[in-house]
């Protein structure tokens, strides 16, 4: 698995940071690019939506009504982009 992994990122032009190479068992999963991937579940990861709430809460309490708008939409936007549906 870890040989196919690196044959798609060589040709994708990626590389892994050396401290960000381990590959474990992963029964419940795993994070990538603000998403959790499991077996059967493919969704935003818990550390993402909660870094969004915050932003949002920040521009709510500020009162930036648009900027908020503007994030939530953009939000919405990359976190669908991702999702299979």
């Amino acid at each position: 698995m870890k040989k196919e992994m690196h044959e798609i990122l060589k040709k994708l032009r990626l590389r892994l940071k050396p401290e960000k190479t381990f590959v474990g068992r992963s029964d419940i999963g795993f994070g990538l690019l603000g998403y959790h991937i499991a077996l059967y579940q493919f969704s935003p990861n818990q550390k993402t939506q909660k870094k969004a709430l915050d932003t949002a809460k920040q521009h709510y309490v500020q009162g930036e009504n648009s900027a908020l708008a503007k994030y939530f939409n953009r939000w919405r936007t990359w976190i669908h982009a991702g999702l299979p549906f």
